[in-house]
């Protein structure tokens, strides 16, 4: 059973960026490759961070902690871990 796929999924994508801090808009780009932001992603680091954390429970772990959870969502799941 998957819980929360699309969510832990994103977190484990987001684990493996390379994520730019922040840049100015006012440069234009020469042609240099850039690192994307969480903005230019549509997420805010809140987002990021959820799931990140949904990504590092382990898929046993998570199957029996919703196991008790009479609601599963992403802030029950992370407050139980």
């Amino acid at each position: 059973m998957r819980v929360l796929t699309p969510e832990r999924k994103a977190g484990e994508f987001l684990g493996e960026m390379e994520l730019d801090a922040g840049r100015r808009t006012d440069l234009v780009l020469n042609g240099n490759q850039v690192k994307p932001t969480l903005a230019d992603l549509g997420l805010t680091k809140k987002e990021s961070h959820r799931f990140q954390l949904l990504a590092g429970v382990p898929e046993v772990e998570l199957v029996n902690l919703i196991a008790g959870l009479p609601e599963v969502t992403a802030s029950a799941v992370i407050e139980g871990v």
